[in-house]
């Protein structure tokens, strides 16, 4: 579980460590929910865990690919070809 108000701090995670450890998880077809409010650091966090994949990328495995929703004209269809 993450930290939340009711984590004591020692037992805390940064969830930039849960998220990649849940990757190397070898779970297929996993889906992971970043929620917050605005400025809170999401696209941020999503930015440092594309770096990092894209660092230990190994070939055969899935690509990291980080795509800023706000940029697009439509993200709901159109988000791989823009």
């Amino acid at each position: 579980a993450g930290p939340s108000e009711h984590t004591p701090r020692k037992e805390a995670t940064p969830i930039g460590a849960q998220v990649l450890s849940h990757l190397g998880s070898g779970t297929a077809n996993d889906v992971i929910l970043i929620q917050g409010p605005a400025g809170c650091g999401k696209s941020l966090l999503l930015q440092f865990l594309e770096r990092k994949l894209w660092q230990e990328y190994q070939k055969g495995k899935p690509i990291p690919l980080y795509i800023s929703l706000p940029t697009l004209k439509d993200p709901t269809t159109d988000a791989i070809q823009q």
